[in-house]
């Protein structure tokens, strides 16, 4: 008699690898500027007290409940229990409250130091409570500690998190082959184990448009979040293999002004320079439609949004008017330094028409992006730039004189601690709307539209997240189906 033949059952998969499109200049997101730092490592190494949702709410992270004073100034947040750190050492509120001091303390080199210096003191009652006491009150506080700024660490380890990360997330670092590619393996010691179905995560960076597409193609990559290059999505969504997710962002793509340099820094020269141009020929130009024009700082996703487009809206002639009211009735030359991504690198472009019809020459200086933060955001030297403003709620960059676009607004200021004074719905809305009219007029940057999530997977990878309400590529419930 013959034996029927066994079947051969198909090995699980149980690794990912992922397309960034950009460079990884460091592995901690507490110590240095970075969005791709975030979208390594927010979720998938370190974690905050709150973390965002998909759809932009919060939940609790490793705080599992807090209570906030009637004054808004003292917040008690109750923590997770049993919770342990990849290398074995536990987590407490002493890990909090030595985490938050030191972004923003005096050598702190956080991005958002002066956020964590209102705090002015920190008590831990016991090993699972902390009390956050606040100078003044800050209604955005929540959204904040769900930032990878806010990502907590351990005084041990925190020396070396930069290139050997040490945190709380359902992954930890394996390699960093620096200028090419980081892979995570599953952290055997987080507190939900059930949730975890990879082993094994590996970001890969593939810079150039060109590179993504074929890599796509090729399946060196299973994931593209925020992809380069939306003229290849149609050619992908007629391929059964890829699946093309399109999702809400919280990123504005921004023309970045220095407002310390002549004649930049009169707010008339500002507005002529906006209304030069046509928003929604950028978008369908940089982005191929993949966008929405915008007018001032505010993510289009949040009810309290308004369209301020039409302050600045296209007037090729109202912008001649307003540089000859400015003393420039010939224009003037300047040069935009941008990022290599390619929207941001065709807006350039597009830009740069726009203004040589109101008379201005726009030099278009082309920088990896190691350069561009050496040179643009860290020296301020530049005139414009362009980059995406990825953060939720991301007012305090603008209020910080010493930020790169170096706009010193008490206007602004004033504006911003309105909105962090509200108490109530109605208030924190009308405070919105009001700072959202004032950066419009005043013009710090030129907002150019707010992008969309657009990534690309392999068909069966689920688990993914569609929208995009912060710089994350959270890996925890990511799986391959059967």
């Amino acid at each position: 008699m013959l034996a029927a033949p066994t079947p051969v059952l198909a090995e699980a998969r149980d690794s990912v690898t992922i397309g960034v499109r950009e460079d990884i200049p460091g592995l901690d997101p507490t110590i240095r500027q970075g969005a791709i730092i975030g979208l390594v490592t927010l979720g998938n190494i370190f974690e905050g007290l709150t973390r965002f949702n998909e759809d932009g709410s919060l939940s609790p992270g490793l705080a599992k409940s807090w209570e906030i004073s009637p004054d808004g100034k003292t917040y008690t947040f109750k923590l997770v229990e049993g919770v342990k750190f990849s290398d074995g050492s536990g987590f407490d509120a002493a890990d909090v409250k030595w985490t938050f001091e030191r972004n923003g303390g005096a050598d702190s080199t956080n991005p958002e130091k002066a956020y964590f210096a209102l705090m002015e003191k920190i008590e831990t009652p016991d090993a699972n409570t902390v009390v956050l006491h606040l100078s003044e009150p800050n209604s955005l506080l929540l959204q904040k500690l769900a930032w990878g700024v806010s990502a907590i660490v351990a005084q041990e380890t925190a020396a070396e998190n930069a290139a050997n990360p040490v945190g709380t997330g359902p992954f930890k670092l394996k390699t960093w082959d620096r200028g090419a590619a980081v892979t995570l393996t599953r952290n055997d010691l987080y507190r939900e184990p059930a949730r975890v179905k990879l082993n094994t995560v590996v970001f890969k960076l593939v810079e150039d448009p060109s590179a993504q597409v074929a890599a796509v193609q090729a399946g060196d990559v299973d994931f593209f979040p925020l992809f380069s290059s939306p003229e290849s999505l149609e050619q992908f969504k007629s391929n059964p293999d890829l699946v093309v997710m399109e999702g809400a962002s919280e990123a504005e793509v921004l023309l970045g002004i220095n407002n310390r340099r002549k004649p930049l820094d009169n707010v008339l020269v500002r507005r002529a320079l906006a209304k030069a141009i046509d928003r929604q020929a950028v978008v369908d130009g940089a982005e191929y439609g993949y966008g929405k024009p915008i007018g001032s700082h505010f993510s289009t996703n949040h009810p309290a949004y308004i369209d301020t487009t039409d302050v600045n809206a296209f007037d090729p002639e109202g912008a001649k008017a307003l540089l000859a009211e400015a003393g420039y009735p010939e224009g003037f030359e300047i040069t935009i330094k941008v990022p290599p991504q390619g929207p941001f690198v065709r807006s350039a472009e597009i830009v740069a028409a726009y203004f040589e019809q109101v008379g201005v020459k726009l030099n278009i200086e082309k920088l990896q992006w190691p350069q561009w933060l050496e040179q643009v955001f860290r020296n301020h030297s530049f005139d414009l730039s362009i980059v995406d403003h990825d953060a939720p709620m991301d007012f305090d960059v603008h209020a910080n004189k010493d930020y790169f676009y170096g706009y010193d607004s008490q206007n602004y200021r004033d504006a911003l601690t309105a909105v962090k004074a509200a108490t109530t719905l109605d208030a924190e809305t009308q405070s919105l709307q009001a700072i959202q009219k004032l950066f419009a007029e005043e013009i710090p940057v030129i907002p150019l539209y707010q992008t969309r999530n657009i990534s690309v997977a392999r068909k069966g990878l689920a688990g993914l997240w569609k929208n995009m309400p912060v710089f994350m590529a959270n890996m925890t419930d990511v799986h391959w189906e059967n």
